[in-house]
């Protein structure tokens, strides 16, 4: 990608990008949601934008994040009642950020379905992260043969100036063979 492109990707405040190289594998959409507000923005792009793909298959596509640091406690022995509540609250994690993405995945497909596409092409795949979370929405872009990935700009974390997230940056200089929306 030229400076400037690269330039214009990170300064674009409240705009979509579309990032296409060509050629593009097919018209199959993956939506990459993540439990933060930023995922809401990425699925009603797609309806709004994509749901004229009536015989595309759309997939909106989770990698369950791993556990944040508070549920790290590798330096001490548990009790038996502390483990316990420990597994309780990393279930409890789990299932609210599952949660807040499933519903998104819902209604994108609820609008889907309205807007004419055949039921049999939205799905909803979630999966644990086995080597990265930008590495495993490459490999599901590859696997999927899908032509379009639309994605945020950046999750819930603070960015540099540039807000572009790292996912995002990677994602834009790794997939090949499709067209990319990065949605702010």
């Amino acid at each position: 990608m030229g400076s400037v492109t690269y330039r214009l990707v990170h300064l674009a405040d409240e705009k979509a990008i579309w990032v296409i190289e060509p050629p593009i594998a097919s018209h199959d959409v993956l939506v990459a949601l993540v439990s933060a507000p930023v995922s809401r923005r990425v699925m009603e792009h797609t309806v709004r934008y994509f749901a004229h793909l009536k015989e595309s298959k759309f997939t909106f596509f989770h990698v369950v994040p791993p556990l944040p640091p508070q549920y790290w406690d590798n330096t001490r022995i548990l009790m038996e009642q502390e483990r316990e509540e420990r597994e309780m609250q990393i279930a409890q994690w789990t299932k609210d950020s599952a949660d807040k993405v499933r519903e998104i995945a819902t209604e994108g497909k609820d609008r889907l379905l309205q807007a004419g596409v055949g039921e049999e092409n939205v799905a909803f795949k979630s999966q644990t992260l086995e080597t990265g979370m930008a590495q495993d929405i490459l490999a599901e872009l590859a696997q999927g043969k899908y032509g379009v990935l639309v994605i945020g700009r950046k999750g819930s974390r603070e960015t540099s100036p540039f807000r572009l997230g790292s996912k995002a940056n990677k994602l834009l200089n790794n997939a090949r063979q499709c067209m990319i929306c990065l949605i702010n």
